[in-house]
């Protein structure tokens, strides 16, 4: 089944997985693991580390009801995407210092063309 067949339908499964569970609020299958771990999202059963998460259905759609909640859940997402730019920037900044092996050339030399190509 896919989303959009998911969405169409009457009446959803009293359980969902993390994939459907995201589908109901329009996320990604990691954004629910995240608020997961967060514990913002409660998983049936307390599941251990590594093991397939199902949610209740009837407790999303309460969740959906709730402002407050959904307002933190947005922010818990939004500042988990700031950190994962953060990092990306800090990787290209390292790699742009000379720390992933001296792409730069040295000050002061000549850069040679690549093979086939021309100087500008």
């Amino acid at each position: 089944m896919d989303e959009f067949q998911f969405l169409n339908l009457r009446t959803k499964p009293l359980i969902l997985d993390a994939e459907k569970a995201g589908w109901l609020y329009g996320w990604s299958r990691e954004d629910v693991l995240l608020l997961c771990r967060r514990g913002h999202m409660p998983a049936l059963a307390n599941p251990p580390p590594g093991a397939q998460r199902y949610f209740s259905t009837k407790h999303l759609l309460s969740l959906s009801d709730d402002e407050k909640w959904l307002r933190k859940a947005i922010i818990l997402l939004r500042e988990n995407i700031a950190a994962k730019n953060q990092a990306a920037l800090r990787k290209l900044e390292e790699a742009g210092n000379g720390a992933s092996g001296g792409e730069q050339p040295a000050p002061g030399s000549k850069r040679r063309p690549a093979k086939g190509g021309r100087h500008a």
